[in-house]
């Protein structure tokens, strides 16, 4: 395992489009993102292009009484919206590699998740559009490079406590890069 640190920032009790919004303006930076989003009956990505535009498939946002989580993905950060008892919180996880004030050290490994599906066709609207056998059906932004597999990689952040034992403190998703899994 590796040592990073990281400091989490937890706010609650926010409007659906409250949250959608506090999202958008805590991004101030340059770097661009992916998101990640899941409503009541689909599972989607869209990406942020560092100069404040929100790409959707067929530039439709996701409808937020359906929301139920969005991440948005940076490499040195996540904000992460998520209801729960038909509220909305939002957590924003930023990492660094040296020891600051108000950053916690911990550990960290790393899984990778691939996700299943064939290309369904062109590009539409800048959006490539994979299908999995359950019908699923879900449209990866065309700015993530095609390679063999479609994955996006989870980083699990543990503290280890008086007993010495690992204990989880976080996770967040890293990436998400690749191609058709077939």
């Amino acid at each position: 395992m590796k040592t990073i640190y990281i400091k989490k920032d937890v706010s609650g009790n926010v409007s659906g489009c409250m949250a959608f919004c506090e999202m958008k303006e805590k991004i101030c930076e340059q770097q661009a993102g992916i998101i990640y989003y899941s409503t009541d009956d689909q599972v989607d990505f869209g990406y942020y292009d560092g100069k404040g535009n929100w790409k959707f498939y067929k530039d439709i946002e996701p409808d937020i009484d359906a929301l139920q989580e969005m991440y948005l993905i940076f490499p040195d950060k996540e904000i992460y919206i998520y209801k729960a008892g038909g509220k909305f919180y939002m957590r924003l996880l930023t990492e660094i590699d040296m020891k600051t004030e108000g950053f916690d050290e911990v550990f960290y490994s790393e899984e990778k998740h691939y996700m299943w599906g064939s290309q369904t066709g062109g590009v539409e609207n800048g959006f490539y559009s994979v299908s999995e056998d359950s019908g699923v059906t879900y449209h990866l932004p065309e700015v993530i490079a095609p390679g063999k597999s479609y994955v996006y990689t989870m980083r699990y952040y543990f503290k280890a406590g008086d007993d010495g034992v690992l204990e989880p403190v976080a996770e967040r998703i890293v990436s998400v890069d690749g191609g058709i899994r077939r």
